[in-house]
């Protein structure tokens, strides 16, 4: 009798989930919204037909963590609940309709006004936003990443931590397509998107810089992920080398620029051995697999410029027809900042709006739809409020990073680890955004959120911190 009651009490606490080999249902919940931006969320455009099926599925799962979610789950990540709500707010708010006396009064709002007075419609109730379908696509498009930040605030520490793997392996399947496409026809069936970069390494996206961005993650993602033991280790290497010359393949330059990077601030997320100071042999050993992967990473660029096969460096190296077209749209952009300020033109709206200040010198039979710096754009569309929510941000996430390196410069257990590799992948997105819009599509954006998750974060006024974390050896 004695002897079955141990057993008993195993299997009673494998089912309430409290055994090594059980997920929540909100991890798998997770987990589907994952594969369901992965399937059908690699595109930032508002036409793609796959949206049919995601954001539904989307507002689902969103709707099943909110009947789970506790006030504990908002506290403990109370400025990411604290700025969706806020994002959410605003763009909801610049759709409700406003008398004549209040959006005529709006900076920008005056051809609207002469074309409802030529037009004889008098007195018309209209939202803030210029573009209301544009916002209104804004608002369903932030419900993916606002569903993986309900999901996820619920997990515990471990189930977020498993959540890399199940990225790392759907960057191995968007690498692998993105290779077969560089074999193949520049119009075969690997490509999914009606309006992509045919011929050019994208995978699962519609624009070769987010699949190199996303590659360009992979890089510290790998770092962490296999660095339990020095053969762990060494196999990131061969893997990080595989990735960089596919990041070189893509012909984005801003991704050539994230990986190299990320290829940087590897150090930084390596574990210090326990116990020994950082200038100590066993940190140089742990080091030694990044100048490694540094050395062979350069010989194999080497061999692939010489080939003719770097094609990200080539056009870093050289002038081309879109890089010269997005710079001449720079001067369009910033007036187009103080057009609209401080208001902004709302949410969604930047084609619609550019397309009405476009001079005729860059009239092409293309259109531009985007500004090509996610920076700018919130400043176009939505203003101080916008410039508010990035500063804000930013300065969140200098917090986070003084927070990070507190206790040296290498994570000293997997859990600081884990905190970094958040704040490292938020940097490079944000860096990506410079020169591109890798939020807009569904799969980085919710990405992002994992990573901001892993960042480091305050409850009650103190940094939160992994239980049972120690350090790898």
């Amino acid at each position: 009798m004695t002897s079955q009651n141990p057993m008993r009490g195993a299997s009673i606490t494998i089912v309430l989930g409290k055994g090594r080999g059980y997920h929540s249902p909100v991890f798998w919940g997770l987990c589907g919204l994952l594969l369901a931006c992965f399937c059908f969320g690699g595109s930032a455009r508002a036409d793609v037909g796959a949206l049919i099926f995601l954001r539904p599925l989307a507002i689902v799962l969103l709707g099943f963590g909110l009947v789970r979610l506790t006030i504990d789950d908002i506290r403990a990540h109370a400025f990411a609940f604290s700025l969706a709500f806020v994002i959410l707010g605003m763009l909801l708010l610049q759709l409700v309709p406003l008398p004549p006396v209040f959006w005529q009064a709006l900076p920008g709002r005056d051809l609207v006004a002469q074309i409802d007075q030529t037009a004889g419609l008098g007195t018309i109730w209209r939202p803030f936003s210029l573009v209301p379908s544009g916002t209104r696509n804004a608002f369903f498009a932030a419900l993916v990443p606002f569903a993986a930040l309900v999901l996820g605030s619920q997990l515990s520490h471990r189930e977020r931590r498993l959540l890399l793997p199940v990225i790392l392996l759907a960057i191995g399947v968007t690498a692998l397509i993105g290779l077969l496409q560089t074999l193949g026809p520049a119009e075969g069936p690997l490509y999914f998107y009606a309006i992509t970069n045919n011929g050019a390494s994208v995978g699962i996206f519609a624009n070769r810089n987010h699949q190199a961005v996303l590659l360009a993650i992979a890089l510290p993602m790998l770092w962490v992920f296999l660095s339990q033991n020095r053969l762990q280790r060494y196999l990131g290497v061969l893997l990080g080398i595989f990735i960089g010359l596919l990041v070189l393949v893509t012909g984005s330059r801003s991704g050539l620029l994230c990986a190299i990077l990320a290829l940087v601030l590897l150090p930084f997320l390596t574990l210090k051995p326990a116990d020994q100071p950082i200038k100590s042999t066993g940190q140089v050993l742990r080091v030694a697999p990044w100048i490694l992967l540094t050395g062979l990473g350069l010989i194999f660029a080497g061999f692939a410029l010489w080939l003719g096969r770097a094609i990200a460096w080539e056009r870093l190296q050289e002038s081309t027809a879109e890089g010269e077209w997005r710079l001449a749209a720079l001067p369009v952009v910033r007036d187009m900042i103080m057009q609209y300020f401080p208001a902004g033109g709302g949410a969604g709206s930047f084609a619609e709006l550019y397309q009405r200040s476009e001079p005729d010198s860059l009239l092409t039979n293309a259109y531009f739809n985007h500004a090509h710096n996610d920076w700018l754009e919130v400043l176009v569309t939505d203003g101080v409020a916008g410039a508010a929510i990035l500063l804000a941000a930013v300065l969140a996430y200098c917090r986070g990073v003084k927070r990070a390196l507190a206790s040296g410069l290498f994570p000293r257990d997997r859990g600081e680890q884990y905190q970094r590799l958040g704040l490292v992948v938020v940097a490079l997105l944000a860096l990506a955004s410079i020169s591109d819009y890798p939020l807009r599509t569904p799969f980085l954006a919710c990405v992002f959120v994992l990573a901001v998750l892993w960042m480091p974060h305050s409850v009650g006024g103190r940094i939160s911190q992994e239980p049972g974390l120690p350090s790898a050896p």
